[in-house]
C-alpha cells in the first residue's frame, strides 16, 4: 500500500468519526440510560407477586385528593365512603398490574428532570404523578411508587415510574392508570332485578298522582300501562316497559350515609313488586344538581304465586294402530298444515319463596343504610310521570 492510499484512508476514517458525532442518537430527556439495559425480567416491586393476599390497605393519592381502600370480611372498601364497597375487579388489576410492573430501561435520578417523566414529588406545585401505597394489615409497608407519564408512541403500555423514599426513575411495562377520586373506586351496582320477575310498579308523586305498570300475567312480556286517561293514547305500545326495568342495572353516581342525610318529607315513592314475593320501595328526590334514592327491600309471601297443578295424561286410547294406520294416512291434515309452530309460552326464572325472603333480607341490609345519588336518566325513568308516556295532544281549531 502506497503513502497516498494511507493517507487517503485516514480522511476517510475521519470523515466517518465525525459523521457518527453528529448523527449519533440523542440522549433520553430523562437522563442519560445505564451503560446496559436492566432484565426485563426484573420487577419494580419484586417481593409483591408472592404476597398480594397480604395487602390489606391501598391508598392512592394525586393532586385531586386521597382514597383509602381496605380490606374488609365482605371485601374491598373505600375508606372516605364510610366503607362502602369497592369495585372488586378494579383492585384487583391494579395490585395484580403493581405486582407485574417490570423494568424496561433505567432513566434518570436527578431531581430537577423528574418534571419531564411526570415524576415529581406530590407536595411540589403543578405534579402530576399518581402515588400507589400498600400496607398490611398492621400497617407495615409492602411497597409504594409515583407513577408518572405514559410512553408516548406505539407498543405496549408503559410508565415512568420511581419508587417512594427514592429518586431512580424506571421505564416500566405495564398498565397502572387510575385516579384519587373515589368515584373512580367506588362499587357501582346498586342492584340487578330482572324485569321478567317483575309484576307492577306503582309511583306515586307528593301532588297524588298516580302511575301503574303492570304485566297480565308471569308469562306476559311487556308492561301495561294502567288507568290511560280517556280520550289520549300512549306514545308507543311498550312505554311502560322503561319504568318495568328501571332496576335491571340500576347504578350510582355517588353514596351517602343515610344517617347523615336528611330526607324531605315530600318524596317520590316507587313500590316495585316480584311475582316471587320481593318488593322494592324506593323513595326519590332532588338535592340541588343530585337525584337521590333511598331504598327498603322485604319479603311479602302473599305474592308469590303458587306451582301451578302439573295436568293429568289422558291415557291412550286402546284402538288397534295398525288398522287405522291406513285411514289415517290419506286424511286431509286439520288446520293450516304448513303454518309456523307456535312459539313455546315464556316463563320467567322466578326464585322459590325461601330463596326471595333470603334475597330480600340480604338488599335491604346492603342498601338501607345508604342514600344514593343517581344518573339524571335512572331517576327520571323511576320518576316517570303519565304525561310523559302519552302522545301530545292536538290543538282543537277554532
Amino acid at each position: 500500500m502506497n503513502s497516498r492510499t494511507v493517507a487517503i484512508s485516514g480522511v476517510a476514517a475521519c470523515v466517518l468519526v465525525v459523521i457518527g458525532l453528529v448523527f449519533r442518537a440523542p440522549t433520553d430527556i430523562a437522563g442519560p440510560s445505564a451503560s446496559h439495559a436492566p432484565d426485563s425480567t426484573t420487577f419494580v416491586l419484586p417481593e409483591l407477586s408472592d404476597a398480594l393476599n397480604e395487602v390489606a390497605r391501598m391508598v392512592v393519592v394525586d393532586s385531586t385528593g386521597t382514597c383509602t381502600l381496605e380490606r374488609a370480611e365482605s371485601g374491598w372498601t373505600v375508606a372516605e365512603k364510610q366503607g362502602f364497597s369497592a369495585n372488586m375487579e378494579r383492585v384487583r388489576q391494579t395490585l395484580i398490574a403493581a405486582s407485574e410492573l417490570r423494568i424496561l430501561d433505567r432513566k434518570t435520578a436527578n431531581p430537577e428532570l423528574f418534571e419531564r417523566l411526570g415524576l415529581r414529588d406530590l407536595d411540589a406545585e403543578g405534579s402530576v404523578a399518581t402515588k400507589l401505597e400498600l400496607q398490611d394489615q398492621s400497617g407495615g409497608n409492602m411497597g409504594g411508587l409515583l407513577i408518572g407519564k405514559r410512553r408516548s408512541g406505539a407498543g405496549d403500555a408503559a410508565h415512568y415510574v420511581r419508587r417512594l423514599g427514592e429518586n431512580q426513575c424506571w421505564l416500566a411495562s405495564g398498565n397502572l392508570t387510575m385516579r384519587a377520586e373515589t368515584d373512580f373506586w367506588l362499587s357501582r351496582d346498586i342492584m340487578k332485578l330482572k324485569a321478567e320477575r317483575i309484576r307492577s310498579v306503582e309511583t306515586l308523586h307528593p301532588d297524588g298522582e298516580k302511575v301503574v305498570v303492570a304485566k297480565a300475567d308471569k308469562t306476559a312480556r311487556r308492561f301495561d300501562v294502567r288507568d290511560v286517561p280517556r280520550g289520549r293514547e300512549l306514545r308507543y305500545a311498550t312505554v311502560g316497559d322503561g319504568l318495568g326495568r328501571a332496576l335491571e342495572r340500576l347504578t350510582l353516581d355517588d353514596v351517602l350515609p343515610a344517617s347523615e342525610v336528611e330526607t324531605p318529607g315530600q318524596v317520590t315513592e316507587s313500590i316495585y313488586s316480584t311475582f316471587d314475593g320481593v318488593v322494592v320501595l324506593a323513595r326519590l328526590w332532588e338535592e340541588g344538581d343530585q337525584k337521590r334514592a333511598a331504598f327498603e327491600v322485604r319479603f311479602d309471601a302473599g305474592l308469590v304465586e303458587p306451582e301451578p297443578e302439573p295436568e293429568a295424561v289422558p291415557e291412550e286410547p286402546a284402538d288397534d294402530a295398525e288398522s287405522t294406520a291406513g285411514e289415517d294416512a290419506d286424511a286431509e291434515p286439520e288446520g293450516d298444515a304448513f303454518a309456523p309452530p307456535e312459539p313455546p309460552a315464556f316463563t320467567p326464572e322466578l326464585l322459590s319463596a325461601e330463596e326471595a325472603r333470603e334475597e330480600a333480607e340480604q338488599l335491604n341490609v346492603r342498601l338501607s343504610p345508604w342514600v344514593f345519588v343517581l344518573p339524571s336518566y335512572a331517576h327520571d325513568r323511576m320518576a316517570k310521570r303519565m304525561e310523559e308516556m302519552l302522545k301530545e295532544q292536538e290543538s282543537s281549531e277554532t
